[in-house]
């Protein structure tokens, strides 16, 4: 069976996604009568936490409601969208992720729900640049040059990232160049 791929546009997107839109008996007047919760892809303290605590504090003042955040993490971020995408469609749960739930179909083939049919994004909260920085010493001024650089090196250089689904998983992963530098 073969996976669909989210639209471009997700790649670079933070996404707030919301399960249903209040699918009981509840009316809009009633709505929300309980806490609502919001799953977070990443630790306490990350980018994606904060922008998803400011907001949960902004939702709660508006709807009268608490929202309480609930991280959890690893996986790039597809350990909270599993437990948002198994949620009830009661327009109660809400998700926080990064950009990087829209490689994450690639990365882990066997997800147990499909982003695309599970997930329904509400809006785009922000986008993040992601930066390639190297020793100052190095002789790169570019990432014209540093991919030529790492080309005449194949074997001797070193990546860190935030692990396997992380934001910082795609770039040397995406340029065509990069395998050869490995």
């Amino acid at each position: 069976m073969q996976r669909n791929t989210l639209p471009r546009w997700a790649a670079v997107a933070v996404l707030a996604c919301l399960l249903g839109m209040a699918t009981s008996a509840a009316t809009a007047n009633d709505y929300p009568n309980r806490p609502l919760k919001m799953y977070v892809g990443f630790s306490a303290g990350s980018a994606t936490d904060v922008v998803a605590r400011t907001i949960a504090q902004k939702l709660s003042e508006r709807l009268g409601q608490s929202v309480v955040v609930d991280n959890r993490t690893g996986a790039g971020g597809t350990l909270a969208a599993e437990a948002a995408a198994r949620a009830a469609p009661d327009g109660y749960t809400l998700l926080t992720v990064s950009s990087a739930i829209a490689i994450s179909p690639a990365l882990y083939p066997n997800l147990r729900f499909d982003v695309e049919k599970d997930l329904s994004a509400v809006f785009l909260i922000g986008a993040l640049p992601t930066v390639l920085e190297v020793h100052a010493g190095m002789p790169v001024k570019n990432l014209r040059e540093f991919i030529d650089y790492a080309k005449t090196r194949p074997g001797k250089l070193n990546y860190g990232s935030s692990g396997k689904g992380g934001r910082s998983t795609c770039p040397p992963n995406c340029w065509p160049a990069w395998p050869a530098s490995r």
